[in-house]
């Protein structure tokens, strides 16, 4: 009998602790409180229009379902205020009337261990995060069409499925730590970020999901922009079938399995594709403006490869490959005509990247520069440009550039207008002839006279493309001003590719942020004629250029070729040097002088090898601190150079 008994008394304990641990408690939405707060128990019933309350000391958490229901609220508009971190199970609100309000400031966070549901009869109006943690499976969550205002995050090992076929908007990020799996088969996600970052396991089945990451979309609890995939763990992301519309600079892949993307479109100016040792696929990459390409290799000796099945480009526009890398690509368009050219180049001068491209096809409209092709067939290119450094000894296969354009000498006519007028009534191929040129290209030659302005005694031409409504680069071989009538040439924010020389008249107002000299031929001339202003003026040419007045700039970027002073005075706010390639500057009898420019940065940076400075009988003028904190270096140098000054003023 007493061993019955303890039997006995063993099955009512474990009976008791199974009833405890089995069993959370469902509360209830009543506002019974004095005030709106979740953090009031009394607020909280044990049933439906209940009066057995929560009990001291806390307000439901990680165990518990909450509910609001039809007799949660009894007028309309009323409030439940997020006052503290709200920790619960599930949240449901599909049988709520009298359309309520979720409310609360973004230092408090919705941390949901189960499922969530909204509805479409309420206002969500809270202003923090909602995290969904926990390790239980089968979860969803519905949003019923409300915006989320803050991150909404997965760190747990459960899973979570939307509700298929609505959208998901957060005016933040969407954020993947850990789940054992999340299915998001919605129609589209609106966020400024996806990111995925975490040493744990994740699961992510996007299905056929289109993602806008807009810049619009941002708060203060932002944890980054645009799309960031960097896990050191297990990561599975089913994008094989995702569209991704983006107009963010970011879109970066780190220590990741080989991860399969469907159609990418970039909207931003120069958006960097950042991926880390591992190859990338695409279904299709198209860039509206400038992209960059870029892989950071741990082991520097290996080249890895992006493929897409369809690469487009815009016309005025570049793709920059990192040097030594491969794209792959089954077609690759040029969304442009002749008034413009899609170019892609290395990251390097001098420094190939690649090209796989299927055998036979042919390309039109483009511009290629250090760029060769990896393919053992040849690729045919109509009405297109060859920039130089797109063969070698070494190379696959060859670029054959048939009906390759020619330098034209092409006469603006017809007064102000448009550098690329669509319909082409600003170009002749004489002094006030007929217009219908296209536009000019790196190898033509542009010349403003006195019938250029169609007898006016001033005129603007801009460079805003009808289209697209961008400000959109300059190319030209040469840039002859051969009229002293008031000229003002393009928008401030322009980038100017200059590939020859460019003789400027003193009434010319030339407006540039980037010049970029490229040529590759000796004795070219640069005549700004008291023209400055532009931000940047870089050399990046193998070729020689002979200044012709005054050079006035903010950054001189000195990377390749030889620049001739001609005795002519330079001022600068600093002059950077950088890259292996040869550079030769001879200052002559010049005067070289320095405005006093950032206190931060040095104001002649060399990090260079292959440099040599003739400083001839030039004066190099560095203003004084006047007893203002600085950290910048007035002459910085390092690498194998041969630098001779003359006379360094302090």
């Amino acid at each position: 009998m007493q061993l019955l008994n303890r039997y006995t008394f063993f099955i009512f304990i474990a009976l008791l602790c199974w009833s405890f641990d089995g069993y959370s408690q469902d509360y209830y939405w009543v506002g019974a409180g004095v005030d709106d707060k979740w953090s009031n128990n009394q607020n909280w019933a044990t049933t439906s229009n209940g009066t057995n309350f929560q009990t001291a000391p806390a307000p439901p958490g990680p165990d518990n379902d909450v509910y609001f229901d039809q007799n949660s609220f009894t007028a309309p508009g009323q409030t439940v205020e997020i006052d503290t971190i709200a920790e619960f199970k599930s949240m449901n609100w599909s049988g709520v009337t009298n359309n309520p309000k979720l409310v609360g400031g973004n230092s408090y966070s919705l941390n949901a261990y189960g499922s969530f549901t909204l509805s479409q009869d309420m206002d969500y109006d809270f202003e923090g995060d909602l995290n969904f943690l926990g390790n239980n499976f089968g979860n969803t969550f519905d949003f019923s069409g409300h915006e989320i205002f803050g991150n909404i995050s997965f760190d747990g090992n459960g899973t979570w499925t939307a509700k298929r076929g609505e959208n998901i908007k957060s005016y933040a990020a969407l954020i993947f730590r850990n789940a054992s799996e999340v299915v998001l088969d919605v129609d589209t996600i609106y966020a400024a970020a996806v990111r995925s970052y975490s040493g744990g396991s994740i699961k992510v089945d996007f299905s056929s999901t289109v993602v806008v990451l807009r810049n619009n979309l941002t708060n203060s609890s932002t944890y980054g922009l645009g799309w960031n995939v960097i896990h050191n763990g297990n990561v599975e992301l089913n994008t094989k079938r995702v569209t991704i519309i983006t107009n963010f600079n970011s879109f970066s892949v780190s220590n990741t399995a080989l991860v399969e993307y469907g159609d990418i479109i970039f909207e931003s100016t120069e958006p960097l594709l950042r991926f880390t040792d591992k190859d990338i696929d695409f279904n299709s990459l198209k860039f509206e403006q400038s992209g960059i390409i870029k892989i950071d290799r741990t082991d520097k000796s290996t080249d890895l490869e992006v493929t897409a099945s369809e690469v487009q480009l815009s016309g005025g526009n570049y793709l920059t490959l990192e040097s030594g890398m491969t794209l792959t690509a089954s077609n690759l368009v040029a969304n442009t005509d002749c008034s413009s050219y899609a170019q892609i180049q290395s990251s390097l001068g001098g420094q190939p990247a690649y090209l796989n491209l299927a055998a036979g096809i042919t390309l039109e409209y483009f511009a290629l520069q250090d760029i060769q092709s990896s393919n053992a067939g040849n690729i045919t290119l109509l009405n297109s440009l060859d920039l130089g450094g797109n063969v070698s000894a070494s190379s696959i296969g060859r670029f054959i550039f048939s009906n390759e354009r020619k330098g034209r000498k092409l006469f603006w006519v017809g007064g102000s207008g448009d550098w690329f007028d669509e319909n082409k009534m600003h170009w002749s191929s004489s002094s006030s002839g007929v217009p219908g040129e296209c536009p000019p290209n790196s190898l033509d030659t542009v010349i403003f006279d006195d019938a250029s302005f169609n007898g006016n005694n001033s005129i603007i031409v801009e460079n805003i493309k009808t289209s697209t409504a961008e400000v959109a680069p300059i190319y030209f071989h040469d840039l002859i001003i051969q009229s002293n009538k008031s000229l003002e040439l393009f928008n401030t924010a322009t980038t100017v590719n200059v590939h020859g020389s460019i003789l400027l008249d003193p009434n010319t107002n030339f407006k540039s942020s980037r010049l970029y000299f490229n040529s590759s031929d000796l004795n070219e001339i640069i005549r700004m004629n008291d023209n400055f202003g532009t931000q940047q003026t870089s050399f990046k040419g193998k070729g020689e250029w002979n200044l012709g007045s005054e050079l006035i700039a903010k950054t001189l970027n000195f990377n390749s070729g030889t620049l001739n002073s001609n005795s002519f005075n330079i001022l600068l706010d600093r002059i950077l040097i950088s890259g292996d390639a040869p550079k030769n500057l001879n200052l002559e009898a010049s005067y070289l002088s320095f405005s006093e420019g950032s206190p931060w940065l040095d104001m002649w940076q060399s990090n260079s090898d292959n440099l040599i400075v003739d400083g001839g009988n030039s004066t190099i003028e560095i203003p004084s601190k006047n007893g203002v904190f600085s950290m910048r270096n007035e002459i910085f140098s390092n690498g194998n150079n041969d630098i001779n000054f003359n006379r360094v003023k302090f």
